[in-house]
């Protein structure tokens, strides 16, 4: 048998059906022809701001991917601050509110990247942040 392939998550900032951010995910399993979720979650409008950033992975290790969402500036801590939304019940909770990690605040043009892996094998999953450099041609 051959592995299934992994939902493909998207988010609608603009929350153009339900006026709060939404996550939509394409099924793998049907060579993306069907969504396995469209909803709204939780989480107020952040529109188009670079200074936002969402990412999808196993927060709580219950199996289901859960919403990070990551705010790199503009905070009310001075410090890139990191949310949870829970993915079991479809994005309607939080795991853990707001609140601020070690990193100050990176920037509000979306230079500073995030991205989720493994790097301590502490069976959770860690949070990577870079500068994206654009090359000049």
């Amino acid at each position: 048998s051959s592995t299934p392939l992994p939902p493909i998550y998207g988010v609608d900032r603009a929350g153009m059906s339900s006026n709060m951010t939404e996550v939509h995910a394409l099924d793998g399993n049907t060579d993306y022809n069907s969504f396995v979720i469209q909803k709204a979650t939780v989480l107020p409008l952040v529109g188009a701001d670079p200074a936002i950033q969402s990412l999808m992975g196993d927060y709580n290790g219950d199996g289901f991917p859960d919403f990070w969402v990551v705010s790199k500036a503009h905070t009310r801590t001075g410090h890139a601050e990191l949310c949870f939304l829970d993915g079991a019940n479809q994005f309607q909770t939080y795991l853990r509110n707001c609140g601020p990690t070690a990193l100050i605040t990176t920037d509000s043009e979306g230079v500073w990247q995030f991205a989720l892996g493994y790097f301590n094998r502490g069976g959770r999953l860690n949070l990577f942040w870079g500068e994206a450099i654009l090359l000049g041609t």
